[in-house]
């Protein structure tokens, strides 16, 4: 048993765990698994985006970086063109100082790119982490159109409101979704059209505030009606955002009444964790699909991947890789942050290429260490003597601390799975940035409840947050598409309904409970205080089909 010297609790290291650092030639973590994923995850902004001038062309752009940001950024344009190069800011190793802090001098040095978008989206100026896409705004998604103020979508079009969803079209407040059509205010569902206020359903259609059910057509609160009774059902409703709320509120308190399976995910074997997904041999992983394979601690992995540890947002064919962020195509890459494709190379950023070492945006570059080019026999000399210097200050095996990453604390994924005070961040020497004063001002109308008597001009009005009374508009897409799918508008800014969507799925932490039905030992994310009925896969099975 080990003590995690961030956090002081004890935690295990596996005999599995200790053959792969073995393999990879690392040294056992200091930190604790958790803390681990809280260190990747605060070199990673995905939701703040500012307007700035590019430190190259001078243009205006969207980016992770405020103005007054100390790192350099240039436009995606820019940055990916032969206007500079990565090795012109190359320097020399001090071996009487340590690794983390000349690597955070490179860092500040070597330009930014503005947002993580490829050359292929189209009229996505507000989307970050994206690939593929067309006219989104304010959404992580790949390969989709017409996606709002969602996050983690995958194949999908005209969506809005939603959360890791895959596959969907003309849906709204949803999460964990798979190939729906013109869904509203549901969770954990699958090939399911037309239907309003479902959980945990499969192949329902036509249904209305349903709960742990398979291939159902006209359900009214888990009852069978027929056509004809159903449509009437329909027809006397008058969806306002009141009626929304009290619709949530009495679908939580029916899915009390239905078992859930111990964990999300279909197709897995001999895997833990949660929301796991045609994945084989995962271990305490999370949010992982399509191939993940051999791998332990990893949260949103997966497309055909092998032998990952520590790795987060990784995939693409990458294997053999020890803690990664944001990459893919990668093999036999430790220390890495948004890098592809990459091979035998550590502690990089933003570059391509092999056998790298500390390296910041150098593109199919090789034998460098601090952006400087060596030979190869210099290279290996070179690098050997500084991992023995690292391993003397105790940096080698640790990924990038916290304290030199990029983006303050408080604007990271980080802080959405580990919040902390402004008071802890600054006490552990993070950094914070304190939210911009506005003067919020009055709304300027009260819509109407109703979304077919919301008029055009409503897109001109300030409107101003139900809960934390910040002010927002409503786009001319949004109104579009809520009108087409037949919700009414949110009374709620974007960040909140962000928030909320957030707290609703279960946190990345496994629990031993019992089945409720067998009293079989199960490891699942819902905590025995939770109200929920939990069942094993077996009993699970056997109960909702």
């Amino acid at each position: 048993m080990s003590t995690c010297t961030n956090c002081s609790q004890p935690f295990h290291i596996r005999d599995e765990d200790k053959k792969f650092y073995d393999l990879i030639k690392v040294p056992e973590p200091t930190h604790c698994p958790t803390c681990r994923r809280q260190r990747r995850l605060a070199v990673r902004n995905e939701r703040f985006l500012y307007k700035r001038k590019c430190d190259l062309c001078g243009d205006e752009t969207i980016a992770t970086f405020p103005q007054e940001s100390e790192y350099k950024v240039f436009c995606n344009s820019c940055w990916r063109s032969d206007a500079w190069s990565g090795l012109d800011y190359g320097q020399d190793f001090d071996f009487n100082r340590p690794f983390f802090e000349q690597f955070s001098e490179l860092e500040k040095k070597v330009p930014h790119f503005a947002t993580f978008n490829d050359v292929n989206s189209e009229d996505c100026k507000f989307t970050n982490y994206g690939l593929q896409n067309k006219s989104c705004y304010l959404a992580l998604c790949v390969f989709s159109e017409n996606i709002y103020f969602s996050h983690g979508i995958v194949f999908s079009k005209s969506c809005i409101d939603s959360t890791k969803i895959n596959n969907c079209e003309l849906c709204c407040e949803c999460l964990d979704c798979l190939n729906c059509y013109q869904i509203a205010y549901s969770k954990d569902c699958e090939n399911c059209n037309e239907s309003m206020f479902l959980d945990n359903c499969t192949g329902c259609k036509n249904s209305f505030l349903c709960t742990g059910q398979r291939n159902k057509q006209y359900m009214v609160m888990n009852q069978q009606l027929t056509k004809e009774q159903y449509q009437e059902y329909i027809s006397q409703i008058e969806l306002s955002y009141d009626m929304v709320e009290a619709c949530k509120k009495k679908l939580s308190e029916l899915s009390l009444t239905s078992p859930k399976k111990y964990i999300h995910g279909v197709n897995h074997e001999n895997c833990s964790g949660d929301y796991i997904n045609n994945c084989k041999n995962c271990f305490e992983s999370f949010d992982c699909a399509n191939g993940l394979t051999d791998s332990a601690y990893c949260d949103f992995c997966g497309v055909d991947s092998h032998m990952l540890h520590d790795c987060s947002f990784t995939g693409g064919g990458t294997t053999q890789c020890y803690e990664n962020v944001g990459t893919s195509s990668c093999n036999n890459v430790k220390f890495n942050y948004y890098s592809k494709p990459c091979s035998n190379s550590e502690y990089i950023q933003y570059s391509s290429g092999s056998n790298l070492f500390g390296c910041v945006g150098l593109d199919k570059k090789e034998y460098c260490i601090l952006n400087k080019q060596y030979s190869p026999e210099e290279y290996f000399h070179l690098k050997s003597q500084i991992i023995e210097h690292m391993k003397r200050t105790g940096e080698y095996g640790e990924f990038f601390p916290i304290s030199i990453s990029a983006y303050p604390y408080n604007e990271t994924v980080a802080y959405e799975y580990y919040p902390m005070t402004k008071e802890q961040v600054e006490a552990k020497g993070w950094k914070w940035k304190d939210k911009e004063q506005k003067e919020n001002q009055p709304a300027t109308t009260v819509p109407p409840k109703l979304i077919q008597d919301v008029p055009r001009e409503i897109t001109s009005e300030i409107l101003t947050c139900k809960k934390c009374c910040e002010n927002y508009k409503v786009m001319t897409r949004e109104l579009a598409l809520r009108q087409q799918i037949g919700v009414p508008l949110n009374p709620y800014c974007p960040e909140c309904r962000h928030a909320d969507r957030f707290q609703q799925r279960n946190k990345q932490k496994l629990y031993n409970r019992q089945c409720n039905k067998c009293q079989t030992s199960i490891q699942t994310t819902y905590s025995p205080n939770q109200p929920e009925i939990v069942y094993c896969e077996k009993c699970y099975l056997e109960t909702i089909y």
